[in-house]
């Protein structure tokens, strides 16, 4: 299993690589990105798949008593990378799995989101600790 920091930094390295500074970088996270880029670790993946491995890590990182914590993420690790672009790979991730349906709403996203967190999908609502307007 990979630790959060882990897989925010690989996913900075895969996007930013060869990117001269200053360009605009779009993220694109899918079960492909996850694969190849797990695939550099020398761990054995969580549930036997990158994307769980993925999903995991970042609910390690993230949920607290049963809700969103973003408390961690503000400012950069120790090798100068901003802590939050993992999360953020996970609500791309989540917009993704959503595009794969017929209907699209706002109620998708935030299902797919609490998905990837472990969090229960039953209320039709933004995740606990995720309030509205919140940066």
């Amino acid at each position: 299993m990979t630790n959060y920091t882990n897989w925010n930094q690989a996913l900075i390295s895969y996007f930013t690589t060869g990117v001269s500074r200053g360009s605009k970088i779009y993220l694109s996270v899918d079960d492909e990105v996850l694969n190849q880029l797990g695939q550099n670790f020398s761990s054995t993946p969580f549930n036997g798949n990158w994307k769980d491995d993925f999903c995991n890590a970042i609910k390690r990182q993230v949920v607290k008593n049963g809700q969103i914590d973003l408390t961690s993420l503000p400012g950069r690790d120790e090798k100068g990378f901003p802590k939050g672009v993992a999360f953020l790979g996970a609500m791309v991730l989540a917009a993704y799995q959503m595009a794969e349906e017929e209907r699209i709403n706002q109620n998708n996203y935030f299902h797919r989101l609490k998905e990837i967190l472990g969090l229960p999908v039953s209320e039709k609502s933004r995740p606990p600790g995720m309030n509205q307007g919140d940066k």
